[in-house]
């Protein structure tokens, strides 16, 4: 396999042993879905991780972004005796003391795929894909495409960014003073 056919690789030094860990871009694990909403918290569980198999294994864990391709959170054996470890206080994202991966005021570009790394190692068979709901941009200005005494069609283009599904259009016209609105179903 080459580097260049890997979807994501990461290098951990530790001990002057570097350890690369790859996973090929014909995933063929379970993707875990998980969902969350703009402004609001979040936390994802480690997939390789319960309640039951207690930490006394647990020497390092990495919480890797496929996404956007780089490590989000680590937590190593001298972190777990501290409630919360940061990589960036300006990110908002870390790793709890259950090994989650919180999140602080959701934006959308948190949404993506994230992996587990456990003694890194990675967990080829599962991979969480969590999804941000936002507010969409806009759409784009309208364009008639007919227009009759009596009626008209209107086109515009799909928002740039859709966040969020979009459920309905409203339309105004303005005519003599009056002016209806309707509601157009997407």
């Amino acid at each position: 396999m080459k580097l260049r056919d890997t979807l994501m690789s990461t290098c951990n030094i530790a001990a002057g042993n570097i350890t690369i860990h790859a996973l090929e871009p014909n995933f063929t694990g379970k993707i875990v879905h998980y969902k969350g909403y703009a402004n609001s918290n979040a936390s994802l569980p480690c997939p390789g991780l319960s309640k039951l198999n207690n930490q006394t294994f647990l020497e390092n864990l990495e919480w890797y972004s496929v996404t956007k391709q780089e490590t989000v959170a680590v937590r190593t054996k001298e972190d777990f005796d501290f409630p919360n470890t940061l990589i960036d206080p300006k990110k908002n994202i870390y790793a709890n003391f259950d090994n989650e991966l919180v999140f602080r005021n959701l934006t959308s570009a948190d949404r993506g795929d994230y992996i587990c790394l456990i003694n890194h190692g990675l967990l080829k068979d599962v991979m969480i894909r969590f999804n941000v709901i936002d507010v969409p941009d806009p759409p784009g200005r309208p364009l008639i495409t007919y227009f009759a005494a009596r009626s008209a069609n209107l086109s515009w283009t799909p928002p740039k960014k859709n966040d969020g599904n979009i459920t309905n259009y409203t339309v105004v016209i303005r005519s003599d003073g009056i002016t209806p609105t309707f509601a157009i179903p997407n």
